[in-house]
């Protein structure tokens, strides 16, 4: 079967598909619940897609509803979290991708949220409940303010600069866009000091 035959494009699927679509791209642990209705898996458990087998997977062949536990999509090709649970009780993993955005990814994330490693070049789709650590890679071009949703910021690679925003970042953190205006005006006033220009990271 090749991969282009069991994306989500491909129709209505049965639950015997569905569970063969998991059982060979997914590792999981937990119950395992399928909608038919609306074609979506959820879980009582953790579920990883399978670094042995996603090789040419570019785009989830199973769509994702709720995940109690961890939802692990690291270290793959998927150029798109289309398919990603709406909400996830644990972690999300998205790291070591091909995705440049956040779109259709979780809309609720309990746990950290890993998206470092990636070629983003927006913050766009960034779930609008964090519970935990939001964990990026910073690039000056790179607008942070949306991460403002996550009780945490953190960095991927410590320095002067990074350890800087994210100190500035995490006095309002959790606090989303109602803090964005005086956590941007720090942020460019940092950047002023260092000599730095850090206009694009001061943005939404």
């Amino acid at each position: 079967m090749r991969i282009n035959e069991i994306t989500l494009s491909s129709g209505i699927k049965s639950k015997v598909t569905i569970k063969q679509l998991l059982n060979r791209y997914f590792i999981t642990s937990g119950k395992i619940d399928i909608n038919l209705e609306d074609q979506t898996v959820s879980c009582s458990g953790t579920v990883q897609l399978d670094r042995s087998s996603n090789s040419g997977v570019t785009k989830l062949p199973v769509k994702f509803n709720y995940i109690r536990g961890n939802f692990l999509v690291l270290y793959s090709n998927i150029t798109s979290l289309e398919g990603c649970p709406l909400i996830v009780g644990g972690d999300f993993h998205c790291s070591y991708t091909k995705i440049t955005s956040l779109e259709y990814g979780p809309q609720q994330v309990e746990g950290d949220y890993y998206c470092h490693n990636n070629s983003l070049t927006t913050l766009s789709g960034i779930p609008t409940v964090i519970g935990g650590t939001v964990l990026l890679s910073y690039s000056p071009s790179l607008p942070l303010m949306r991460a403002l949703v996550a009780k945490n910021i953190q960095f991927n690679k410590s320095n002067t600069l990074t350890d800087n925003i994210a100190e500035i970042m995490n006095k309002y953190a959790g606090q989303g866009k109602s803090a964005m205006m005086k956590c941007s005006s720090e942020i460019l006033t940092l950047g002023k000091e260092l000599g730095v220009d850090l206009r694009q990271n001061a943005r939404w």
